[in-house]
């Protein structure tokens, strides 16, 4: 009786470890990635909201040729040098052309400790709404 009852204490314990080690951190979302992907309608409502900062990934160029209003630039290749400049505490809304750039530098800045990254799928590509140029 004693050795079925030390087996199953023991087999407990192994399922509730292997229960804690498989969660998810609280830094990464169901994908494991450690920012939020974002549909464009939902991006416009956080930006609407007043509860992001765009930030605009492309070149410079491209930013000329039409970007949400009041965005930021900031090239993809130029994060890692301008990471000092952001609040870490920030909600950041990264946008591109596509969301492929944008989702790489919000995985760069989860990676540096920004919390509360947003990257934009679809990027400008999919963008119905108002632009400034």
């Amino acid at each position: 009786m004693k050795k079925t009852t030390f087996a199953i204490l023991i087999v407990c314990s192994m399922l509730m470890l292997a229960a804690c080690g498989s969660a998810v951190t609280s830094s990464e979302n169901s994908d494991g990635k450690l920012y939020e992907d974002v549909n464009v309608k939902h991006a416009k409502e956080l930006i609407d909201k007043n509860e992001v900062v765009v930030i605009d990934v492309r070149t410079e160029a491209e930013y000329k040729e039409g970007h949400i209003p009041n965005a930021t630039l900031i090239p993809e290749d130029e994060i890692d040098n301008r990471m000092e400049d952001l609040d870490k505490d920030t909600s950041y809304l990264m946008v591109c052309r596509s969301g492929n750039r944008s989702s790489n530098a919000s995985e760069m800045l989860a990676k540096s400790g920004f919390t509360h990254i947003k990257n934009m799928k679809g990027g400008m590509n999919e963008w119905t709404y108002e632009i400034e140029k």
